[in-house]
């Protein structure tokens, strides 16, 4: 039995929603799964009902006493495991100290750089300490993993790129999308995902005929900036707020991910691949390793956003360019970033590790 260990509370984020394609796409009996994790947690509700073993975890984030006295008190349900494996960086010593208790080997997942702004000295320390004296790590892009080697990571290292599940875009009502050429943006609840940038555009873009959608919870940092544009450009400007990704890409027709910090692998570019919507993207982190440069998308470099606005006005002017792109896109995704691909390929991870401690040939 494998031991997934995630400590992220409520619906998470990216990483969390990768565990939970995982988790629906798992189906090996004999290498059978058990879910640790917060009780009101995405994955652990999901773990319930689909009948996986699982241990309840009342951790919080980033507090170390506590999270090892909550993990101390369960140590005993984890009897049976032959294997313990963090799904983020703030589990990597939690995974470390179980190994230890039980005499298995630990592994674990990077979702981030591993000097991500949002973590401390302390954690990014404990990080690499915990991975070093580990059987390894799993990096979610090559940008991952050549970060963790400059970094000091000395274990051993594994690309495994995510997955999604396949998702089934929403019927938009009639008469809703009218005229304009719809251009959404997922990134209002974190600086790193590129608000300003893409307030400079739509000012640059404003002549031309489209609608920027603008997804998420606005911060109160930005709450001023897209009051203006709401009423500098009326109906050209929508604050659309939180909706399920599945809606969000029956509402668009291209999506622009200005990422201005390290973006490991952008999960939203896979939902677009799947939803087969071109992108235009930043060159920072794992984009790259997504997005087929001029024939899914574009890349761009960071440091040149008028090169980004250069594609997305490429993509707007021409139509049969957008259409080419979803296709190739949409053909991507079925090819490298299904769900079951990644499953198979965390599969034969374990399997590896668990061979080479007892000495088996695979």
């Amino acid at each position: 039995m494998i031991a997934i260990i995630s400590t992220t509370h409520a619906q998470g984020y990216g990483a969390e929603a990768i565990l939970t394609s995982l988790l629906k796409t798992w189906k090996d009996k004999e290498m059978p799964l058990c879910i640790a994790a917060p009780p009101d947690s995405a994955a652990m509700l999901l773990a319930v009902s689909l009948g996986f073993m699982v241990v309840p975890l009342s951790t919080a984030k980033d507090c170390l006493y506590e999270n090892t006295i909550a993990l101390l008190r369960r140590a005993g349900d984890f009897k049976g495991c032959r294997l313990v494996h963090a799904w983020h960086g703030r589990g990597f010593e939690q995974a470390w100290l179980l190994s230890k208790m039980l005499g298995i080997p630990a592994t674990g997942t990077l979702h981030d750089h591993p000097t991500a702004s949002f973590h401390g000295i302390f954690r990014r320390r404990i990080m690499r300490l915990s991975a070093n004296n580990g059987a390894g790590i799993v990096c979610v892009s090559q940008a991952v993993s050549d970060a963790c080697r400059k970094e000091g990571y000395s274990c051993r290292l594994e690309v495994i790129r995510n997955g999604i599940s396949a998702l089934a875009k929403d019927v938009v009502p009639a008469g809703e999308t009218a005229g304009l050429l719809r251009i959404g943006f997922m990134g209002m609840h974190k600086e790193l995902k590129g608000f300003r940038v893409v307030e400079r555009w739509i000012r640059q873009a404003s002549t031309l005929d489209v609608q920027w959608r603008l997804y998420g919870e606005t911060k109160e940092m930005y709450g001023k900036s897209v009051e203006l544009l709401l009423q500098q450009y009326p109906g050209k400007v929508l604050m659309a707020g939180r909706k399920q990704a599945s809606r969000i890409f029956s509402e668009i027709d291209l999506l622009v991910h200005p990422s201005v910090e390290f973006d490991a692998f952008p999960t939203v570019l896979l939902e677009a691949a799947c939803c087969g919507i071109p992108v235009v993207a930043s060159n920072i982190g794992g984009a790259a390793e997504i997005i087929d440069h001029g024939v899914t998308g574009f890349v761009y470099n960071s440091g040149d956003p008028e090169g980004g606005l250069h594609f997305v006005k490429m993509l707007i002017q021409d139509a049969a360019m957008r259409r080419d792109f979803g296709l190739a896109a949409r053909r991507s995704f079925e090819n490298k970033f299904v769900a079951e691909r990644m499953t198979d390929d965390y599969r034969n991870y374990w399997a590896s590790v668990l061979d080479k401690r007892t000495g088996k040939v695979s």
